[in-house]
């Protein structure tokens, strides 16, 4: 077979990876190799051998031209690789979400001590991949930074282990644009810093990233905690009155905090230290 000319691409064969969530998977087939190792990046953690049960497909070709996208339910902004890889992150994220309505999915982190898991919800920009990651380099072990499920009838939280991404400068006072911006470094954890099962909630804290803030803990009053988690439900329309009564209850049970901070390390410090995660008091230890 006689070679192309020189400086002409040819298209690589397409191939598929799956990722999963419990016994669904999402099929992922591209020809584009930076596509692929990306996506493959991201959910390290998730991504299966083969196919058992699959609940979406995605699909993203280039041969040589611009990125085109199939199934995707995410709006391209630039169609750049770094806009195709958001785009595949969230997509992904919305098939689940899909086929797994029984769950409620919040805009969240998550970290494991113990036998109880403490959620990070909050907008980008708050610090949750930051704090997330520095946990788990104290021992906690990883659910997630981006989005976690809760089971409503045991208040556990559900791994979903995206590859953890945090940003040099977290904050919410950054402009929008700078915080959509590819400028997240991937934290690669050990296998054994991942949690594998669901674990019951046992603390609420609501991360605020300020620039040169020092790290402090203030109480969260149950009512601002429900209107906090339910503003970072992504599938509220799934449970409505059955989402309130349940995040009514989770923040009436398990203490809630606020959290502002301008360093993560000294952040994650303070938290491992005041032993936020208690199951009969909601005060904070000293």
């Amino acid at each position: 077979m006689r070679p192309p000319p020189p400086g002409v691409k040819t298209a690589m064969p397409p191939r598929t990876i799956y990722i999963a969530f419990g016994s669904h998977q999402v099929a992922l087939t591209s020809d584009a190799p930076e596509v692929l190792a990306g996506v493959e990046s991201m959910y390290a953690a998730m991504v299966a051998p083969a196919a058992t049960r699959v609940a979406g497909r995605l699909e993203v070709s280039r041969n040589g031209g611009p990125y085109d996208i199939r199934g995707n339910t995410v709006e391209l902004e630039d169609g750049s690789l770094a806009d195709i890889l958001r785009c595949l992150r969230f997509s992904v994220i919305q098939v689940l979400i899909q086929v797994r309505p029984d769950l409620l999915w919040l805009h969240a982190g998550a970290v494991a001590s113990g036998e109880q898991a403490m959620l990070l919800p909050g907008a980008p920009g708050r610090g949750k991949s930051t704090l997330a990651s520095s946990l788990c380099e104290r021992g906690w072990t990883y659910l997630s930074d981006e989005v976690v499920p809760l089971i409503p009838a045991s208040s556990r939280a559900v791994p979903f282990p995206l590859t953890p991404a945090k940003r040099e400068f977290p904050g919410q006072e950054m402009p929008q644009d700078w915080l959509r911006a590819p400028n997240k470094v991937e934290v690669p954890l050990a296998p054994e810093r991942l949690c594998r099962e669901p674990v019951p909630v046992g603390a609420l804290v609501f991360p605020s990233y300020k620039v040169g803030a020092p790290a402090e803990l203030s109480p969260c009053p149950p009512a601002h905690a429900v209107v906090e988690l339910l503003r970072h439900s992504w599938n509220f329309a799934s449970h409505q009155g059955g989402a309130v009564r349940y995040l009514c209850d989770l923040a009436a049970r398990v203490p809630a905090v606020h959290l502002s901070f301008g360093d993560g390390e000294l952040a994650a410090e303070l938290l491992t230290r005041s032993r936020v995660m208690v199951e009969t008091n909601h005060t904070l230890a000293s």
